[in-house]
């Protein structure tokens, strides 16, 4: 098995010269998530006034108009949260094709409820996996979702070659099962079709807010989360190989990889004028022995997220499996 942290800066639309954030790129999230929200609505899905991406456009409007973020911190952490949301609707905007997806669009009248900031809830959980979908739609890769899903099964199917993979999505809370996680996941990517699986875990509510939103001096540290996110990496692994017996789990075999991500908000309180926003993406993955074909499948699923780059355009997977693709128009 084998475990690498990385750094993965956020990028909105398009993509900021730098990784840092000030008030006035706050009007251009505004005007993505305005954008984003029309897309949805053209899938017949109401987000109405007073909803949370409508109060997200609102403050990111306020905050551009001011010119210069509050100093309250629970000021900082809201705006944080709101930035965060509008560039993962912005992600989440490419990936919609025109013609409206039923499976989809169950997910999306999900994710835009909620409440900015209050993260554990439905809302984000639905908005991390559609972000994941996104993410992987960059992934020069096929991606699906079933069209008549029945049954459990996973959230998207990716395909290298003549090859079909599951991957599902989980966003785990602190005081969460996270064996009831791990056994729902390996449950809902269990099916002979697949020639393996992997587990997209977003990891943000699960570590603590002092590690996920840090205020101190100077620029962001990103070494600070990597032993809090490597202890929870583990948790996960433990739920898929035994230490004891030093193989993989029986009712896991199919699982060849976990990827992990977690969100990170950083500012500065010597210039407030600057927020940061960074992402950590850990891909682990699982084998036994020699670099088998298992070790390169499990590797390039665990891959996939933090390596996602360019367009694979529409590339349909079956009969009841139609795929995303990322081109806006």
């Amino acid at each position: 098995m084998s475990i690498t942290l990385r750094p993965v800066y956020h990028a909105a639309d398009p993509p900021p010269p730098d990784k840092t954030f000030t008030p006035e790129r706050m009007a251009d999230l505004a005007k993505g998530l305005e954008r984003a929200i029309a897309r949805i609505e053209a899938w017949g899905i109401d987000v109405q006034g007073g909803s949370r991406l409508r109060n997200t456009v609102k403050l990111l409007q306020e905050v551009a108009s001011a010119g210069e973020f509050p100093e309250p911190r629970e000021d900082l952490l809201k705006i944080a949260q709101a930035a965060v949301d509008a560039q993962e609707f912005i992600i989440i905007r490419g990936m919609l094709p025109q013609e409206r997806l039923d499976p989809t669009a169950n997910i999306l009248k999900k994710a835009v409820g909620g409440t900015i900031g209050v993260t554990p809830h439905e809302a984000y959980q639905a908005q991390s996996e559609l972000w994941v979908g996104a993410a992987l739609s960059c992934a020069s890769v096929p991606l699906g979702v079933l069209t008549n899903p029945q049954g459990p099964n996973p959230d998207y199917i990716v395909r290298k070659g003549t090859l079909r993979y599951a991957i599902e999505v989980k966003r785990i809370a602190e005081g969460k099962s996270v064996k009831n996680r791990v056994s729902k996941a390996a449950k809902q990517t269990r099916d002979s079709r697949y020639h393996g699986s992997a587990l997209y875990v977003d990891l943000t509510d699960w570590l603590p807010s002092a590690i996920t939103v840090r205020f101190a001096s100077g620029p962001p540290d990103l070494e600070g989360p990597r032993t809090p996110i490597a202890k929870r990496i583990d948790r996960l692994r433990q739920e898929i190989y035994s230490d004891q017996s030093h193989r993989i789990r029986p009712r896991r075999l199919h699982l060849l990889a976990v990827t992990a991500f977690a969100r990170f908000i950083h500012w500065d309180l010597t210039d407030l004028s600057q927020m940061h926003l960074a992402r950590y993406v850990a891909p682990l993955w699982f084998w036994r022995g020699a670099k088998t074909l298992r070790y390169h499948r499990a590797r390039w699923l665990a891959e996939l997220l933090p390596s996602a780059a360019g367009n694979i355009g529409l590339q349909h997977l079956g009969a009841h499996e139609i795929s995303f693709h990322n081109q806006v128009s």
